[in-house]
Order: C-alpha cells, then sequence, then structure tokens
C-alpha cells in the first residue's frame, strides 16, 4: 500500500512538472493564435505553489483573447466545485445579498467555476465508461462518446467520428 502511494505521488508529481514546463510554450502558441487560458482548479491548494502560479499566469496573460478558449482543469472535482457554489450561495444568503428563494439552477451555474460558459456540447470519454467526478453540473445533457482508447492513442478520425455521430443525434436537452 505505501509503495503504491509513493509511487501515485511521484506520479502526480511528473504530472505537475509536465504542466509547468509547457506552460510557457502554450502562452506563446495561445498569444499567436488569440486563445483565451481558463485555470479551473476546485481545489488549487492541492496544487504544489510553482504548478499554481504558472496556471495562473498562462490564465491572467491570456484573459483578454477572444478567438477560442482552452479550459484546463487542473486539481479539480466536480463534486468539490458543486460544494464550493453552493457555499458561495449560502454565504450570500447568511450577508443578505441574496433570499434563499432567490436560488435557482441558473444562480447555483453563475456561481459554478465554469459560469458564463456554456455547457459542453459533446464529451469524448476515453478509455472507461463513466464520469469519474468531472463536470458533474456542466454534462447534464452534453451528448457522450466512449472510445475504447487511451487518449494518447486517439487519432484525427476517432474525433470525426465522435463529431459525425453527434450530429447524426438528436439533442432532447432532458425532454
Amino acid at each position: 500500500m505505501l509503495r503504491s502511494l509513493v509511487g501515485s505521488e511521484m506520479c502526480i508529481r511528473d504530472r505537475m512538472m509536465l504542466f509547468e514546463s509547457h506552460a510557457d510554450e502554450i502562452l506563446v502558441r495561445a498569444k499567436e493564435k488569440g486563445i483565451k487560458v481558463n485555470l479551473i482548479a476546485s481545489e488549487p491548494e492541492l496544487l504544489p505553489k510553482s504548478t499554481l502560479n504558472k496556471l495562473q499566469h498562462l490564465a491572467e496573460q491570456t484573459e483578454a483573447y477572444r478567438c477560442f478558449t482552452l479550459n484546463l482543469c487542473v486539481s479539480y472535482g466536480a463534486r468539490s466545485e458543486i460544494a464550493g457554489a453552493a457555499k458561495k450561495m449560502a454565504q450570500a444568503v447568511a450577508a443578505g445579498t441574496i433570499a434563499a428563494d432567490d436560488i435557482t439552477e441558473q444562480s447555483l451555474g453563475a456561481a459554478m467555476l465554469t459560469g458564463g460558459l456554456p455547457d459542453p456540447d459533446l464529451l469524448i470519454r476515453t478509455s472507461e465508461a463513466r464520469l469519474s467526478n468531472f463536470l458533474l453540473w456542466q454534462l447534464a445533457y452534453t451528448e457522450i462518446q466512449f472510445v475504447d482508447k487511451l487518449w494518447p492513442e486517439i487519432c484525427q478520425q476517432d474525433i470525426r467520428d465522435a463529431v459525425y455521430n453527434y450530429a447524426s443525434r438528436k439533442r432532447r436537452f432532458g425532454k
């Protein structure tokens, strides 16, 4: 068990180093292409400080761009995001800035880390048929395409297939 935990911690540290090592490259490309980078982190305190600083800098430096938006979900969990939004709404009720009856799906959605962003139309989920605590609120009416491959194995044809499959579906949005 300890060996597994240590291996897991090393793996996480290595992944965080990947973010740090590629942040400058992402920044250059984002500026060239007019891409806004959003950092979506429901538990940013769990990130190494150097990683958090790099990612926050990346988001700040691209804040004004509007051609395309890249959302990076790092140190993110949907349940903690929903709890954070509920806490924010409860604090507003306690402060008297809103009434409890003013809490709606729309106001709770606006309090989410993704407030102001459109919900995804399509999620391509690789390797497993589960959501894994990812964007649970936002995926309510999202079409999901499961692909039995690991992410690095995904090719352009897999993306095309997913988009064609999506285009053939009749979206009902819960109706």
